[in-house]
């Protein structure tokens, strides 16, 4: 383990073992991306410090280069163009790698040409070679030097840059690197320790010992010098005065180094002078996987009690500050406000006030686009615009086609994460998108994700169209999606797919004036619903509850007659009731809890959707650890006593379960279950197959 100090920037070294052989992420046909972060504890025990870094969305593919022509008093210059557009700016410091040649050094950037490439100045000895550039490779990059990049010295060798924060407090912290191989986590842990003592940038030097070019030198106070610690040493010796980095430290008063000049051993009294020069700590190994884990991160078994009492749910929409598509866990209100970069106008920071105020506990978010593609005034979200360019069709689009590309994306990377339980798309609209369909893509994507997962994930979706008003009604019957949902039916007149029970809809925009937020804003009401789905328990639905964080309706309070019409649609509708008290203007209601399944559906209902979710967690849960000899007995007996204990804590009125192993799929195990909901005294049937063979 390092010890460190405060503003001290460390290089972590480390590398990826596949069967005994190095393999490199960045060289696979399809570049697979590497995430590092920082946590305070011993193999990060504690609170997120750094969150996840992403190496591909923190760097940009260098696509081509013009060489460098001539140097002029020892610097020259070199054209970087990229694949996609930067966000780089004149005086940025920036690192190349990959390249090979000697053009991977340090640049500081002196011009910039366009959207998609720099010019960049460093110093040189004799002209670099572009000769083993290759840019149908990824490994070429170009990243912007901040507190926390990478570096890739070789094919074998990856470098983590990281700098301690001022405010850091003492103790020890722990970096975790993954990457993915083969569906599975492949994980590099570091270990480094914060000391806040002061480094002393001068000092004296007394005594030097040499062996075999490794030199120790004594200094006459405690010299708080660390490994990776840059010096200068200077009227010592002409055979080795010069810049070092330690590599030892065997006393508070000694530090070691190596040397190639050549010099006799020698162990005597000596003086001279040392000088800090930088703070950087090097890792003292090439560390490579220390565990691997499966991408799902769900617990074997979860808490019941914990589970039928709140839901997690990620929010997606643009935000700075984080590397798109990430996913982040929000631990606080503070921490969202430092990572979101304080921007009360971010979308993502919105939702999370919103969620949070409506009772959610478990918040996870992932930046879709960045704030600069991000419109709030909705008037002109269909308006295409160069800023919005797409690189996939080679034009210029509106905000919800932009968006919708970008969804595309972050659904299709957060499609097995199995810890979601719902899922809002902020800024999406059921309306006045144009010809985008925010609502089939989320539907698809929790399909997808019951396909691949086996868990149920719920998607909600709300309106923005700059308020509520009456003549929104007859858009939302005229919608295709909501008048006939998503159902097929077979021949009999019974439903043969129904992916609409995914789906929460919720029409009506709401006034929020959240404490510490600084100031008023309108937003959509999907985010305060999943957060009132999210604290509600299962067995309870949410018709004509208040929604607790917010202000006022925003727009005209919809009359009866629309309210009733939303209803027959199977719409969920926000709505103004009587006055309030403690200043609030008017109390702020939700219609109901339907889902976008048919009618005909036993899954009209949020409740019926999420007891299901729960009861098919338990059962995969407790069949992941049963199957075998014995086993299928076993897990049954488990699955009747979580079923009657349903039954005696009045979330189910009865049930009717059977189970048998699959004569297809060794390892797993059937189960046909009948459930009657004490909420509706509906019949919830469903099937699911579970266990390691599944």
């Amino acid at each position: 383990m390092i010890r460190v100090q405060n503003n001290q920037l460390i290089k972590f070294r480390f590398a990826f073992l596949i069967d005994g052989e190095f393999y490199d992420p960045l060289n696979q046909n399809i570049p697979i991306d590497i995430y590092a972060s920082v946590t305070r504890g011993h193999a990060g025990v504690g609170d997120i410090v750094q969150s996840s870094t992403s190496l591909i969305n923190s760097s940009y593919k260098i696509q081509s280069i013009t060489s460098v022509s001539s140097i002029v008093n020892g610097r020259a210059s070199a054209t970087f163009s990229f694949d996609i557009n930067h966000k780089l700016k004149v005086g940025d410091t920036v690192i190349v790698y990959g390249v090979g040649g000697g053009y991977d050094k340090e640049y500081t950037v002196i011009s910039i040409p366009n959207q998609t490439s720099v010019i960049a100045s460093t110093a040189f000895n004799s002209a670099p070679s572009l000769s083993n550039f290759n840019a149908t490779k990824a490994y070429a990059r170009l990243t912007l030097k901040t507190n926390a990049y990478y570096n890739r010295v070789s094919d074998s060798e990856y470098n983590f840059y990281y700098k301690v924060p001022e405010t850091l407090f003492g103790g020890v912290y722990t970096v975790s690197i993954q990457c993915q191989y083969n569906g599975r986590i492949q994980l590099v842990e570091h270990f480094f320790e914060v000391s806040r003592g002061q480094v002393d940038k001068v000092g004296n030097i007394v005594y030097k010992k040499i062996q075999d070019k490794l030199v120790t030198l004594s200094t006459d106070i405690d010299h708080n010098l660390l490994v990776g610690s840059k010096v200068s040493i200077s009227e010592v010796s002409t055979d080795f005065n010069g810049d070092y980095f330690v590599s030892d430290v065997p006393e508070a008063n000694q530090f070691s180094f190596t040397t190639n000049s050549s010099v006799s051993n020698a162990d005597q009294i000596t003086t001279g002078k040392y000088l800090l020069l930088n703070t950087t700590g090097v890792s003292k190994d090439l560390t490579g996987p220390t565990t691997g884990a499966t991408i799902s991160k769900r617990p074997i078994f979860d808490s019941l009690e914990e589970y039928y009492n709140t839901n997690s749910i990620l929010l997606i929409g643009h935000g700075d500050g984080l590397e798109l598509n990430q996913i982040i866990k929000i631990t606080s209100v503070q921490e969202a406000t430092n990572l979101l970069g304080a921007n009360t106008s971010s979308p993502l920071l919105m939702g999370i006030h919103d969620a949070i105020s409506c009772g959610a506990k478990s918040i996870y978010i992932m930046a879709s686009a960045p704030m600069s593609e991000y419109i709030d005034d909705v008037s002109q979200r269909l308006t295409p615009m160069p800023t919005l360019f797409s690189q996939v069709t080679n034009s210029n689009l509106n905000f919800y086609q932009k968006y919708y590309e970008r969804l595309q994306t972050t659904y299709q990377m957060a499609q097995d994460i199995s810890f979601i339980d719902i899922v809002v798309p902020l800024e999406t609209s059921m309306i006045n998108t144009g010809n985008v369909d925010f609502i089939a893509q989320l539907a698809i994507h929790c399909f997808n994700f019951n396909l691949i997962t086996g868990y149920v994930q719920m998607g909600i979706i709300g309106t923005k169209n700059n308020g509520s008003k009456d003549s929104d009604i007859r858009l939302l019957e005229e919608n295709e999606r909501l008048k006939n949902k998503f159902t097929t039916f077979l021949p009999t007149g019974e439903i043969e797919s129904d992916i609409g029970r995914y789906i929460i809809p919720i029409y009506g925009e709401l006034t929020f004036n959240h404490i510490g937020f600084g100031k008023s804003y309108t937003s959509s009401a999907a985010a305060a619903f999943a957060g009132m789905i999210s604290s509600n328990p299962v067995y309870n639905g949410i018709i004509r509850k208040r929604i607790p964080g917010a202000y006022s309706v925003y727009g005209s309070n919809i009359s009866s007659d629309s309210l009733s019409r939303l209803d027959n649609l199977g719409v969920n509708t926000v709505y103004r009731t009587k006055k309030a008290l403690r200043g609030t203007p008017y109390e702020v209601n939700v219609s109901n809890d339907y889902t976008l399944a048919s009618k005909k559906s036993s899954f009209t209902k949020s409740p019926q959707m999420r007891l299901v979710a729960m009861v098919i967690t338990e059962i995969k849960a407790l069949a992941n650890d049963a199957i075998g000899k014995n086993g299928e007995e076993k897990i049954t007996s488990q699955v009747r006593k979580m079923l009657d204990m349903l039954v005696s804590s009045n979330v189910i009125k009865n049930y009717n379960l059977q189970s048998f192993g699959s004569k297809t799929k060794k390892g797993s195990l059937i189960f046909e279950i009948n459930l009657i909901s004490c909420l509706s005294l509906k019949n919830i049937n469903f099937s699911i197959t579970t266990g390691p063979g599944a």
